[in-house]
This record gives C-alpha cells, structure tokens and sequence, in this order.
C-alpha cells in the first residue's frame, strides 16, 4: 500500500510504472502514447510515477472502455481520477464505476464520469 493513499484491494492498488510496464507486457513508448492519449493515468508519489492496478489482466475491450471512461475525465486530477474509479457512487446504485462497467453498465458509468468531470 502507498503511505497517505486510502487502503485497497489489490486490483485497486497502483503500481509502480516499471512493475505495470512488466505486467501490462507493454513499452515504455506505448504507455507514454496511452498517457498521452488520455486512455490512461498515473498518480504521482514521492517522484514516482504509480499506474492504476485495475488496468491490469484485463481484455482489450474492457481496457478499451476503461480508456474511455478515463478520457471523459480529462482535466480532472489524476488522484481523483483513481478515487472515482475506486470509489462507490449514489448514481451506480452504491456500486464503484470498476464494478459497474465489470456488469457491462458503460452508459451509466460514462453519465456518471461526466457528472463527475464537470465539478
């Protein structure tokens, strides 16, 4: 767990950038494309960068819904980003948005990111 970060499970952990590099089987390149892009983040901790462990094992197509539901949220800070994902929301029926887009609810978690993007 990173000091001063809420607890998590693992899946809700971040990842220090080499250790998801590993994981994700990806470049250095292709990740800086994807943060550039807007379809993924990082949090930045005591001058490390830390990507968020649920975009790991996951397939292309729910990495690609992830990747949209984190473009909606540009300009939101990237912490934040994380907290929305991790985080259960009154509009998601107390679900946090990984659960509901895991239940296939991509609109609703979609409405709910721009909901939260525009605050």
């Amino acid at each position: 767990m990173i000091v001063g970060m809420p607890r998590t499970t693992s899946s809700h952990s971040l990842v220090p950038e080499a250790e998801f590099m590993r994981r994700m089987a990806t470049s250095a390149d292709a990740l800086a494309k994807a943060v550039a892009d807007g379809k993924l983040f990082f949090v930045t901790r005591d001058g490390r960068k830390l990507y968020p462990g649920f975009f790991i094992g996951q397939s292309s197509d729910d990495r690609r819904h992830l990747g949209e539901v984190t473009r909606l949220l540009a300009g939101v800070d990237d912490l934040a980003k994380w907290l929305f994902f991790t985080t259960p929301k009154g509009s998601l029926g107390a679900q946090t948005p990984l659960a509901a887009l895991k239940e296939r609810r991509f609109a609703a978690v979609r409405r709910t990111a721009e909901g939260f993007a525009q605050r």
